[in-house]
């Protein structure tokens, strides 16, 4: 977080914590983790919160995994079920377009006229949007290219609660995918890579949505 010129510089600290980690038996079977400022945190919920603080890394819906402490890795809970996919590419280009308040369907048509081959919505709230950003998704899933729904928000889910137009029910009617907890920039990779490995329907779907175990 801070650079070697700077008092305080965290880097050795932090790549010393994360090798402690990696080399631990208790982190067998959690998968990809992230090791800074002492606390280790689930990949797929980790967050940075904020541009330059030694803590700004953050899993804001499920809380870090554990920590580093006196040289010692601590696990405080194991993760539960994990999305998996085995493939040797990623899709590309996979679009992300994050919502604003009235936002007209520009940006989505434009992904899809320069060959997008998929895209995520960042909507606003739980899922919720202007009707034009989803008129403009809905002529991209008409030609076959996914549509991933997620939050701009730093934690929680998108759903189905809202169905007035634009709302996340009315999202889900026209044929998009839920992201589960993931945020808009992890649901692209999520959706690249399922694409890559050839995916589609349920089975992206499935991907997406939150694992369940």
């Amino acid at each position: 977080m801070r650079s070697a010129s700077q008092a305080g510089y965290d880097g050795p600290a932090n790549l010393t914590d994360a090798v402690r980690v990696a080399a631990s038996k208790w982190i067998r079977r959690q998968g990809t983790v992230v090791v800074l400022g002492g606390s280790i945190h689930a990949a797929d919920d980790v967050t940075k919160t904020h541009t330059s603080s030694l803590t700004s890394f953050q899993s804001l819906n499920f809380g870090p995994l554990g920590e580093v402490d006196d040289g010692q890795v601590v696990l405080a809970r194991r993760r539960a079920a994990r999305r998996n996919v085995r493939t040797a590419r990623a899709a590309e280009p996979v679009d992300l377009v994050t919502a604003t308040v009235g936002m007209d369907g520009r940006l989505v048509d434009g992904a899809v006229a320069s060959g997008s081959v998929g895209l995520v919505i960042a909507a606003t709230g739980s899922g919720n949007t202007s009707i034009a950003l989803l008129e403009a998704a809905s002529r991209a899933m008409v030609r076959g290219i996914p549509v991933a729904l997620a939050s701009r928000c730093p934690a929680g889910r998108a759903g189905g609660g809202y169905a007035f137009p634009g709302g996340g029910a009315t999202w889900l009617r026209a044929g998009a995918m839920l992201a589960g907890h993931l945020s808009g920039p992890k649901a692209r990779v999520a959706l690249a890579l399922g694409l890559g490995a050839g995916l589609e329907g349920d089975a992206l779907a499935g991907l997406l949505a939150d694992p369940v175990g």
